[in-house]
């Protein structure tokens, strides 16, 4: 807000709710302006320029370092971390294989050749009564890990070529299927 005066032009502040005027400011303001005038000597100026530079760059290459220290400690707790989980998650697999492994039995080898029963897959209704297995099927091909390709024998119900596992599997025995040898209905 500025106040004309007869005298001269003088300019009000308010401060913290209270009125205070320029001419009471003024001697801290001309000491502002005088220190900001000053003139120095090129090389004082340019040495605190670049002393000050110097300081700065200092000062982020010590925070840049103590940044990296950390970062490294950081890294080298993970690292640790994660070597103690995968160390306890190798313990975990070797404890459950041998609890799993405790009641299993071998599976039964097959060779290419051999007549085998597969079990029915697709459960639903009306299948209840229906043989679990079906069969005969022939072991075309030995895969790995216990799993062969078998081809169907005869005309019966199934698919005609899949691949299955030793554990869905049996030996085909004659006397399993619906359809018996002689062609007697002797359960009549």
């Amino acid at each position: 807000m500025n106040v004309k005066t007869f005298e001269k032009e003088e300019i009000i502040v308010s401060v913290d709710g209270k009125l205070l005027t320029s001419s009471m400011y003024e001697p801290s303001l001309r000491k502002c302006h005088d220190a900001a005038t000053t003139i120095k000597a090129p090389d004082k100026s340019e040495m605190g320029k670049q002393t000050t530079e110097r300081k700065i760059e200092e000062e982020r290459k010590r925070s840049s370092s103590i940044e990296d220290e950390q970062a490294a400690v950081f890294q080298e707790e993970r690292d640790q971390l994660r070597a103690d989980a995968k160390r306890r998650i190798e313990e975990i697999q070797i404890r459950n294989k041998r609890a799993y492994n405790r009641r299993r039995k071998k599976a039964t080898a097959y060779r290419t050749g051999d007549l085998v029963a597969i079990e029915r897959m697709q459960r639903g209704p009306g299948l209840k009564l229906h043989p679990k297995f079906l069969g005969p099927y022939r072991v075309i091909k030995v895969l790995r890990n216990d799993r062969y390709i078998v081809q169907r024998e005869g005309e019966h119900e199934g698919p005609r070529t899949t691949s299955t596992a030793a554990d869905h599997m049996k030996w085909w025995n004659a006397d399993d299927s619906d359809v018996s040898a002689s062609g007697d209905d002797e359960h009549i």
